[in-house]
């Protein structure tokens, strides 16, 4: 809980931290609102406000999705449960330094958002990238849900996560997975990835 509660606040203080330049939020909020479970990926070189753009965007989609299910709500349709919103900033914490951490924290977060209570979570990386597609693909339809992960040049090359994306799988309608990283020769730009966007 104390990892969900670091990547909470920092993702607090870059929002708060942002500054508007014209359209880009807006931009940003509606392509990751209509991207239908295929992954947004924001890039550019250090420094351009990445991190600040998405923590923005993640608290924006928020709010979009609270008001939207007040609405439903209050026309008492099925979709007014609550929407889940997780952030992860790779490289924060232990927990988000490699593909096998940030996938177990992950898996972690959906059990007891879902499951309202932690329930076991596999242990071996190829385990883990299952359970972390199965718990997508299974999460409840009327619970939109957006996992925020910036930074994924940041992430360590084991089981080659870094190098092959694979492991982020496209989710169902209605799951929202935005990515930030960073413009650069790397073996990112040229991933599966590149090919969803």
């Amino acid at each position: 809980m104390a990892q969900v509660m670091r990547h909470a606040s920092l993702c607090k203080s870059r929002a708060d931290g942002f500054s508007s330049r014209g359209d880009l939020l807006e931009e940003t909020v509606r392509k990751i609102g209509s991207c239908g479970g295929v992954p947004t990926v924001v890039y550019g070189e250090s420094g351009t406000g990445k991190t600040s753009l998405l923590a923005k965007a993640a608290q924006e989609v928020g709010a979009m999705w609270t008001a939207r299910a007040i609405e439903a709500e209050s026309a008492q349709l099925t979709w007014g449960r609550r929407a889940v919103v997780i952030t992860r900033f790779c490289g924060i914490t232990p927990a988000s330094n490699d593909a096998r951490s940030l996938l177990r924290s992950l898996c972690e977060q959906l059990s007891i958002v879902y499951d309202e209570q932690p329930t076991p979570v596999a242990d071996s990386y190829r385990e883990l990238v299952k359970e972390f597609k199965d718990r997508l693909v299974n999460s409840p339809s009327d619970r939109p849900l957006g996992i925020f992960i910036d930074s994924l040049d940041q992430l360590t090359n084991d089981y080659m996560a870094r190098s092959d994306l694979l492991w982020l799988p496209t989710v169902r309608r209605g799951a929202k997975s935005p990515t930030s990283v960073v413009n650069s020769p790397s073996p990112l730009t040229r991933t599966p990835l590149d090919s969803r966007r």
